[in-house]
């Protein structure tokens, strides 16, 4: 069974979590990155609205598609520098 573009259901954004939590898209980001105080009441309509939703984080698909801006440093060499010993 084939389901065509225009039947297929979106991906939940924060958007949509935002809108149906009655909230700010930058307090959904808060609550999700654990950032800054959010009160007790926002962070449960947020999570609420989740949960409703379904909105689920897809870092590593977003971070292949270069829409997220993370970073990882990766080590190529270790330096370990020996101190001299104390002088008697």
């Amino acid at each position: 069974m084939s389901t065509s573009p225009a039947t297929a259901r979106k991906r939940p954004t924060i958007r949509d979590v935002a809108r149906e939590a009655g909230v700010s898209y930058a307090t959904v980001s808060r609550v999700l990155n654990s950032r800054e105080w959010v009160s007790p009441a926002a962070v449960r309509a947020v999570r609420e609205a989740i949960a409703r939703t379904g909105y689920t984080v897809r870092l590593l698909t977003d971070v292949i598609a270069g829409r997220s801006p993370l970073s990882i440093t990766v080590p190529t060499r270790l330096v370990i520098r020996a101190s001299s010993p104390a002088p008697a």
